[in-house]
C-alpha cells in the first residue's frame, strides 16, 4: 500500500506473503525492517513518516522560537533534546521502537521539550487542557503496561528455556493479566504447555497465536506437532504444509513434515520433502538418516547406506541412524560393518532400553561369524 502503508503496528503480519524464503530462514523470521524510519514509512505510507518526521522536527524546532529562561527550564530541554537526537540517530540505524522503553522516552522527551517559558497570550480551546492530560495519562499507563508485559515476557522465557514449565506458566498467565501486545506472548505459552503434556491446552493456545498473526510459521509448525500427538494426521500435514508455504527453507518443519508423510505411508511425498533438505543443506544429521530409513524401506540398501553414514559423521552419537545403518550393511553383506554399527548402537542408544538386549544379541552373533 504505497500511499497509506499497511497499518499501524501491521509489518510483521504482512511481511512473510512477500518474502518467500529471502530472509525468513530456519534461524530467523523478521518482525520489522531495517531501521525505525522506513518502519514508520512501510506502516503508515508516506503522508505518516512526513507527519512523523514533521512533528519531531516542528517540536524541536519550537525550542529555538521559545528559549529556557530558568536554569531548571535550561536543564530539562538540554536533556530532553538529547534524549530525542538520540532515539532518533539511534532509531535511523537500528529498531528501537520495538523496546517500549526506549519509546516511552522519546515521547515524554518530546513533551518535555514543548514545556516553556511563553508568556504570550493564544486562544484557548475549550477543555483542551484536560483531553491533553488525559490523553497523556492513557498514553503512560499504555507505554508501562507494555513495559511491564516486556519484561514479564522474558521471564516466561527463561523459565520455560530452562525447563521449569511450572514457573514459566506462572509467568505467561501474569503476562495474559497484562495484555496481549504481541502474538509470541501466546505462542509462548502453547510451547510451555506443550513441553508440559497439556496438549489440548497447547492446542487451544496455538490456534489463538493463529488467529493474530495467521502467517507466522513456527505456530503452524508446533501446532502441526501438537495435532499429530493428539492423532489428527490430516491437521498436522495441513499445519506442516502451511509452515513451508510461508517459510519454504524451514528445514526443520520440512524434516518432521516427511517424518508425517511416513507414518502415514506417503514414502515417495516424504523421499521428495527429505531430499530437498539435503540437497539444499548438509546440517541436519536427521534429515540424512531419514533419507537412509526411506531408502532401506523401499529396497535401495546402497542409497541408503550413503545417506546413513553420512548422517553418523553429521552426528557420531546417532544411534537411530547407525541402528539402520547397520542393518543397511548386513543387507549388502558388510557384516564387519554390521558389528561397527551395532557396537555404536549399544554405546548411544537413548530409546527403549529393552532394545538394546536384540541388540547385544545380534553383536555376540556377529562377532561369532567373524570369528569362524
Amino acid at each position: 500500500h504505497p500511499l497509506i502503508g499497511v497499518g499501524f503496528d501491521n509489518w510483521e503480519y504482512y511481511y512473510p506473503l512477500y518474502d518467500r524464503g529471502d530472509w525468513i530462514r530456519s534461524t530467523s523470521e523478521p518482525v520489522r525492517p531495517h531501521n525505525d524510519t522506513l518502519w514508520v514509512w512501510s506502516e503508515l505510507g508516506p503522508l505518516g513518516l512526513i507527519g512523523f518526521l514533521g512533528m519531531i522536527g516542528w517540536t524541536v524546532l519550537s525550542l529555538f522560537k521559545r528559549p529556557p529562561v530558568t536554569p531548571i527550564e535550561i536543564a530539562v530541554r538540554a536533556a530532553c533534546l538529547g534524549s530525542v537526537v538520540a532515539i532518533f540517530v539511534h532509531g535511523g540505524f537500528s529498531f528501537l521502537r520495538e523496546h517500549p522503553t526506549a519509546g516511552l522516552l522519546l515521547w515524554v522527551s518530546l513533551a518535555g521539550l514543548t514545556v516553556g517559558s511563553n508568556r504570550q497570550k493564544s486562544r484557548q480551546i475549550p477543555f483542551a487542557g484536560l483531553a491533553t492530560v488525559g490523553v497523556a495519562l492513557a498514553a503512560t499507563a499504555v507505554g508501562f503496561a507494555q513495559i511491564r508485559f516486556t519484561s514479564q515476557y522474558g521471564v516466561a522465557k527463561y523459565w520455560h528455556d530452562r525447563g521449569e514449565n511450572e514457573r514459566a506458566l506462572t509467568a505467561i498467565s501474569d503476562v495474559d493479566r497484562i495484555g496481549s501486545f504481541d502474538h509470541r506472548s501466546i505462542f509462548l505459552k502453547g510451547r510451555i504447555l506443550q513441553a508440559s503434556g497439556r496438549l489440548d491446552e497447547a492446542r487451544t493456545a496455538y490456534r489463538a497465536a493463529l488467529d493474530r498473526h495467521p502467517y507466522y510459521a513456527n505456530t503452524h509448525h508446533n501446532l502441526a506437532g501438537v495435532e499429530e500427538q493428539l492423532g489428527d494426521a490430516r491437521a498436522a500435514q495441513l499445519h506442516f504444509k502451511r509452515a513451508l508455504d510461508i517459510r519454504p527453507n524451514y528445514y526443520q518443519a520440512r524434516i518432521n513434515y516427511a517424518n508425517a508423510l511416513v507414518r502415514s505411508g506417503q514414502l515417495a511425498a516424504a523421499r521428495n520433502h527429505v531430499t530437498q533438505v539435503t540437497t539444499e543443506t548438509e546440517v541436519h544429521p536427521e534429515a540424512f538418516a531419514l533419507l537412509g530409513a526411506i531408502y532401506l524401506h523401499e529396497g535401495h540398501t546402497t542409497k541408503a547406506v550413503i545417506a546413513l553414514e553420512k548422517a553418523v559423521r553429521l552426528n557420531p552419537n546417532f544411534g537411530v541412524a547407525y541402528n539402520n545403518l547397520a542393518v543397511a550393511y548386513e543387507r549388502s553383506g558388510n557384516t564387519a560393518g554390521a558389528l561397527r554399527a551395532y557396537q555404536m548402537v549399544a554405546q548411544n542408544w537413548t530409546g527403549d532400553p529393552t532394545y538394546l538386549e536384540g541388540v547385544r544379541e545380534r553383536i555376540q552373533q556377529l562377532e561369532e561369524e567373524l570369528n569362524r
